[in-house]
């Protein structure tokens, strides 16, 4: 026999995808004695669950791994055992195939070189099975990609967040999605941070390791509500200006009556950056006006309103505040030595409730940082990120109001304003906390 193929095939064999083939080899039983010596190419078809092949023409034509040679110089005695050399390494290469699952198929095809020297032996069931090939495999299971880290964490969050994902498993590779559907190696693959912005958002993410004898990580489910804010003002711009700009993405018209924006050493002194270095001077019966929208009305929602504020002189000046028929009401007190905030709120338009700061809570001169949240059937109040006062208010629905929203403005008050932000949906807060230092986005 010379320059022969011939081929092995070898059913259901039970190895995980990206295990780790430590050694693997075809056992043959010779069925009768046959000497001299015997070259042959060993190679596997580079196929998933290979079938038979129909014919000589087809086997011919088969696509191969890499190969190893059998060089066959001892005599083959009938029922002796013989093995081949180690083939682990090509068959490493269909079981680390993405669309290998365990109990595929693999063809064994083996070249033969030789004159008029062969060995007999039997590829299936003869005599019992004694005589059929078998391809013995030593492996170790795989180890799976350890799951992706995806920051922040799932929860309803204020403003555009940033998404970052890592995985702790050496040299890999992740894949993620926005759009709810299950990540595999053929989507986003994350190579560095995206943000997401306002709604509901579900990120997934998996991990693929880029070394064999892995197996991909479980995926990874974060989902995130976004809410941004319906007024945003940063109390930025030139030294001087009447030119106020509302930052949320309502882009609200402001507009100004005695209040500019001043760059001087008023600014919040823990601010960095384009943060805090101007910001809003109402003097005397200064205010902005911003025209009604239902967004300002919280009705029975959580909500937040936060910002920056510094008294110079004053007669019980306002925050915020929502015209017309009772709604909300944001403002300062002077009551002469002492001063404090208040919040008061109606549910019915006519009637105030209010909450207030103790005596003394404000400090005159002094940049401090005022919010009223609600959250679920709580009211908070607080100054500094200290709670001040605090109100059950059950399922009542603030009073709704169809007029204009005012910041700052009533009597003889001058004021410094910075950082306003409302938000309707979210109460940031329901403990105390840390006033933040970064620009709100």
């Amino acid at each position: 026999m010379a320059n022969e193929r011939t081929y092995i095939r070898f059913p259901a064999i039970d190895i995980e995808q990206n295990a780790t083939i430590n050694s693997a080899l075809v056992r043959f039983t010779a069925y009768e004695y046959k000497s001299g010596n015997l070259n042959v190419d060993c190679y596997f078809e580079n196929s998933i669950n290979t079938s038979a092949p129909s014919d000589k023409s087809e086997l011919t034509s088969l696509p191969l791994t890499g190969g190893t040679t059998w060089n066959i110089t001892e005599a083959w005695v009938d029922g002796e055992i013989y093995n081949s050399p180690d083939v682990g390494d090509i068959l490493q290469v269909i079981i680390s195939k993405d669309v290998w699952v365990s109990g595929n198929a693999v063809t064994f095809i083996m070249d033969i070189a030789g004159e008029t020297e062969y060995r007999k032996f039997c590829a299936e069931e003869y005599s019992g099975g004694l005589y059929k090939a078998q391809l013995i495999i030593e492996s170790n299971p795989p180890t799976k990609v350890a799951t992706p880290i995806i920051s922040p964490i799932t929860g309803t969050y204020i403003g555009t967040q940033t998404i970052t994902i890592t995985c702790v498993t050496p040299d890999s590779s992740i894949y993620y999605t926005t759009d709810e559907s299950t990540p595999d190696n053929t989507d986003n693959l994350y190579t560095s941070s995206f943000p997401v912005t306002a709604g509901d958002t579900t990120v997934k993410a998996i991990g693929y390791s880029n070394e064999p004898g892995y197996t991909a990580s479980l995926v990874r489910i974060n989902i995130y509500e976004v809410v941004l804010p319906c007024l945003l003002f940063h109390a930025d711009g030139l030294d001087g200006s009447t030119n106020f700009v509302d930052s949320s993405t309502y882009n609200h018209s402001m507009n100004g009556t005695v209040t500019t924006i001043i760059s001087d050493d008023t600014h919040v002194p823990d601010f960095t950056g384009d943060f805090g270095l101007v910001s809003l001077k109402s003097s005397k019966t200064g205010y902005i006006i911003i025209p009604n929208n239902d967004i300002f009305n919280f009705k029975g929602s959580d909500f937040t309103i936060d910002l920056w504020s510094k008294s110079w002189f004053s007669d019980d000046p306002l925050l915020l505040y929502k015209t017309g028929t009772k709604a909300w009401l944001f403002e300062l007190h002077e009551d002469n030595p002492d001063w404090h905030v208040s919040f008061s709120y109606s549910f019915n338009g006519s009637d105030w409730i209010t909450m207030e700061s103790p005596e003394d809570s404000v400090s005159v001169g002094d940049w401090q940082h005022f919010a009223v949240c609600r959250v679920g059937s709580f009211i908070y109040l607080f100054i500094n990120g200290i709670i001040q006062d605090t109100h059950d208010v059950g399922v009542n629905r603030i009073n709704s109001s169809t007029g204009a929203l005012y910041i700052c403005g009533s009597g003889t008050s001058k004021m410094y304003y910075d950082e306003v932000r409302i938000i309707n949906g979210v109460g940031a807060w329901s403990e105390n906390f840390t006033p933040p230092t970064e620009p709100y986005t």
